[in-house]
């Protein structure tokens, strides 16, 4: 009995609070702060993705310096690879350079940029927050035959090279087009729903 008495009280005491309430939008209507504060916010989805970025080749332009042929002597080469992320695209960076051992030196270099992923098309709906890896790797050598010279990279985000300096050891006199392409791990893509 005494259980049903407090029931019909608090009935009571709620139609009272809401009906002697300002109407929502009107100028006495308020809601206290610190009911505000503790007002769930909603959060945003965020998740982890696995990207594999396309196998890329390029070769450097002549820069000026020397013939444009190797003659047998190396080359020395550096090979430079970035990722870098641009609002809702990933880009692949690279920075090659080859250099003949010995006078005239002949050099090759070269920068290329290539996008591998737009985020608004591959995951619609997302934001790309971050990508989840090293950003940079690096290579230097000495080209030591005419062949494509593999270069494997196990624990980076990059897979492989595959390095060609001096294509004819200068036997033909003609003019060398070093290369370098880069096959990709898979990368980790961080990212947060748009809604």
């Amino acid at each position: 009995m005494k259980f049903r008495s407090l029931a019909y009280s608090l009935l009571a005491l709620s139609t009272l609070v809401v009906s002697n309430m300002p109407a929502f939008g009107s100028p006495d209507f308020y809601i206290p702060k610190p009911l505000l504060q503790k007002l769930p916010l909603l959060k945003k989805e965020s998740i982890i993705r696995p990207f594999q970025a396309p196998t890329i080749s390029y070769a450097p332009i002549h820069t000026g310096k020397g013939d444009t042929d190797f003659d047998g002597n190396g080359p020395y080469y550096s090979i430079k690879t970035s990722l870098e992320k641009r609002g809702q695209l990933v880009v692949v960076i690279l920075d090659v350079h080859f250099q003949e051992t010995k006078p005239d030196t002949t050099t090759f270099a070269g920068r290329y940029e290539q996008i591998v992923l737009d985020v608004d098309q591959q995951f619609p709906g997302y934001k790309l927050v971050s990508i989840d890896t090293n950003l940079f790797d690096q290579i230097t050598g000495k080209d030591s035959g005419h062949d494509d010279e593999i270069i494997p990279r196990p624990s980076t985000f990059v897979r492989e090279y595959v390095v060609r300096g001096d294509s004819d050891g200068g036997a033909f006199g003609g003019s060398d087009q070093p290369n370098v392409t880069v096959a990709f791990n898979s990368i980790n893509l961080s990212l947060q729903s748009l809604n």
